[in-house]
C-alpha cells in the first residue's frame, strides 16, 4: 500500500509532500484532545521516501512556533529558557 502525504498550509489549499514509508512499528500512545481530554491513539512512525520537507513546510511550521512564542507571557518564556 501506498502513502502519500499532503499538509495544510493555507486554508482549503493542499500541499501534496510526498511519499510516506514505514519508519517504525506503530504503537498506542495518550494525548490530549481538542476538548483537553485524555484519549488513546494510534501512532504510524512514517518517513518521506525520498529528499526532505518542502521550503514552504518548513517556514509555516517555522511561523506556527514563532507565533506560538509570542503568545507567551515574559515569565513562561524565561522558564521555557532556563
Amino acid at each position: 500500500m501506498q502513502v502519500h502525504y499532503f499538509e495544510v498550509l493555507k486554508e482549503h489549499e493542499y500541499t501534496y509532500i510526498g511519499e510516506m514509508l514505514k519508519a517504525g512499528e506503530p504503537y498506542i500512545a495518550q494525548q490530549l484532545d481538542v476538548s483537553n481530554q485524555w484519549r488513546q491513539v494510534y501512532i504510524f512512525p512514517l518517513r518521506l521516501k525520498q529528499g526532505g520537507l518542502p521550503v514552504e513546510m518548513i517556514n509555516h511550521h517555522e511561523s506556527d512556533k514563532l507565533s506560538a512564542l509570542k503568545r507567551l507571557s515574559d515569565k513562561r518564556l524565561v522558564a521555557r529558557i532556563q
